[in-house]
């Protein structure tokens, strides 16, 4: 029933990939799927730059030497990401970065701030 699934998905993906074109766009609304699940929010102030806003959240088990415990995380991610436009193409490389702003809640031990630096890469 996987491999059915994960064949589907790629059929698609593989369809969209050669049919579909870049879509010109001033905001945006996304989900951010992954070990962080949340939604992500772009606008572009210009063509060449964007801003990217997730929130997310992650519950997971941390183990040490005490045994596992659940972490509940919150994640506030402000991106500024730099388009370059690919030639002879529609398509769009970004590149660019932030900060990881958030907070931990163990079950077990005592709360945690959390601050960070994040990059972001891909194709648009």
């Amino acid at each position: 029933m996987l491999k059915r699934i994960v064949g589907l998905l790629s059929l698609f993906m593989l369809l969209g990939f050669y049919s579909l074109e870049a879509q010109k766009y001033v905001h945006s609304v996304g989900a951010v799927l992954g070990s962080n699940n949340g939604f992500s929010y772009k606008v572009y102030p210009s063509e060449e730059v964007g801003i990217q806003l997730e929130l997310a959240q992650k519950f997971t088990y941390n183990t040490d030497f005490d045994g596992s415990f659940p972490m509940f995380s919150v994640d506030l991610t402000p991106h500024v990401m730099r388009h370059w436009q690919m030639k002879k193409q529609e398509w769009n490389f970004l590149m660019g970065g932030g900060c990881v702003i958030g907070y931990n809640w163990y079950l077990k031990r005592l709360e945690a701030f959390k601050f960070g630096i994040d990059l972001i890469t891909g194709f648009e």
